[in-house]
């Protein structure tokens, strides 16, 4: 609206073993985006609104892939690291995870052709209401950036395929109600509908997609660990696994067919001596085309499981946290030699918090053969629910390295959708009716709408919402009165 580059500073940390994640500024970075202002920036925020110094310990820091934020050098990462060697950079999982669906995507130029022809289909019904009202219901748009937001356009292609294919049909030969652009422009997304490539890759994505949609919306939330992460990638890698099969290949196949695309014939006239021969162009041209798609439907599976080792490959760092969770009580304990592995991993990351291996071996011995501790495990679900039941059993001091360790696991950010998120809400915020509002009050403003639980909390205690009209009342004369004589 007012055409301004807005950076979202959020935090996460650890308050009596509860994780939460907080907004605390947003900065209007219009003139400057360099690593070094936006670095700076950065510190200043944390410094003036919750107080973090050079001395307070920071362990992470998490960003998209930007050259100038997760660059190995002059970047945002590299210059906070300088100042908090600790803060260690994460590349945001989220954004890693589209990267990976995109390259599957864009890995052969056929299967970019027809997410064009898809992404065209959308628009030309989404542009017109006269053409939108032909179908039932809403055919999502593609985004043209937003890859994981194409399985919904997908999936309602699928089951609308056969009302759009008819649809078109009749937008083409509709001389009286459509203008000849318009029934042009018809007549080749027919064609494309029809092309037995696009009906089969059609198949594949949803199949994909549907797969990829869940793995997106875990990585996206803000409760996740290393540990679980690690064990939904190995997950979905299975996934794919048991879909690069001749069996797999086969059922999509068979749903391609049932929808009777068109099959390009080859252009050669068959031979009367291919003819007396028994020799069938429509048999060869559709086993032509089966083994054409065969060998692209393994190379997409291929192209997604190299994309998903290589950007996802990071993950081994964090092998450590395998001893805190819930589901290896009592396995890493009769173990010596792997929780030792394991220890190790963790002091090359954090060695502030190993100090005395040996200190550390015996605290988790402790921890895992624990009799009180074993009876309340079963009701931990992940690391961060064994963090507050700690907390809450008082055993923390106890165990004061083991809950060091803890704590960094589940404060450490593996995702940055908690600041994409504020800018969903600033939408909502600034709109037309307030494109001339100052940044500093669109910042209180945005405070507001984002830590609404905080501003519920603050509302049921005392009277908060009267000491707040008090304060505003009394900082200038109003043209309303706002305070009233008992």
């Amino acid at each position: 609206i007012s055409n301004t580059a807005q950076l979202a500073v959020s935090v996460r940390l650890v308050s009596d073993g509860t994780v939460h994640e907080h907004l605390i500024d947003l900065v209007d970075v219009s003139g400057d985006r360099t690593a070094a202002t936006l670095a700076e920036e950065i510190k200043s925020s944390l410094q003036t609104c919750v107080g973090v110094n050079e001395s307070t310990k920071v362990i992470g820091q998490s960003y998209d892939g930007a050259s100038n934020m997760s660059g190995r050098h002059n970047s945002v990462q590299q210059k906070l690291q300088e100042v908090w060697p600790g803060a260690r950079f994460v590349h945001c999982y989220a954004h890693k995870w589209a990267l990976v669906v995109r390259k599957a995507c864009e890995c052969i130029p056929s299967v970019g052709l027809f997410f064009g022809s898809i992404q065209n289909l959308c628009m030309f019904f989404r542009s017109s209401p006269k053409r939108a009202t032909l179908l039932t219901g809403v055919l999502p748009g593609a985004c043209p950036t937003r890859w994981l937001s194409r399985g919904k356009s997908i999936s309602t292609v699928d089951h609308k395929y056969t009302e759009l294919v008819n649809v078109l049909g009749r937008v083409q030969d509709s001389v009286r109600n459509y203008d000849s652009s318009t029934r042009a422009e018809a007549s080749g997304l027919l064609i494309q509908m029809n092309n037995v490539k696009n009906v089969f890759f059609l198949k594949v994505f949803k199949r994909l997609f549907s797969l990829s949609d869940v793995m997106a919306r875990f990585l996206q939330s803000s409760n996740i660990d290393p540990a679980t992460v690690s064990s939904k990638i190995q997950d979905y890698r299975r996934n794919i696994d048991g879909l690069r099969s001749d069996d797999s290949f086969n059922e999509l196949w068979q749903s391609t067919m049932e929808l009777n695309p068109h099959i390009p014939r080859s252009r050669r006239a068959a031979s009367q001596h291919h003819i007396d021969s028994g020799y069938n162009p429509t048999t060869t041209d559709e086993t032509d085309v089966r083994l054409g798609l065969k060998s692209v439907f393994f190379e997409i599976l291929d192209t997604l499981l190299l994309e998903l080792d290589n950007r996802f490959s990071d993950i081994e760092k964090y092998e450590w946290v395998q001893l805190f969770h819930p589901s290896n009580f009592g396995r890493f304990g009769k173990d010596k030699i792997k929780t030792r592995q394991l220890i190790q991993n963790l002091r090359e990351i954090h060695p502030d918090i190993v100090i005395d291996a040996e200190a550390f071996m015996t605290q988790l011995n402790v921890l895992h053969t624990d009799t009180q501790v074993g009876q309340a495990i079963h009701e931990a679900q992940d690391i961060a629910s064994l963090l507050k039941l700690l907390n809450t059993m008082g055993l923390v001091e106890a165990f004061p390295d083991v809950s060091k360790a803890i704590s960094a696991c589940v404060t450490t950010a593996l995702t940055s959708v908690s600041c994409e998120r504020t800018f969903s809400v600033l939408r909502r915020v600034k709109n037309y009716m307030r494109s001339t509002m100052a940044n500093n009050r669109m910042k209180q403003l945005m405070l507001l709408a984002v830590e609404t639980s905080i501003l519920k909390k603050l509302s049921s205690e005392g009277n908060f919402c009267d000491d707040v009209i008090e304060r505003f009342a009394r900082k200038k004369p109003r043209r309303i009165n706002l305070l009233y004589k008992q």
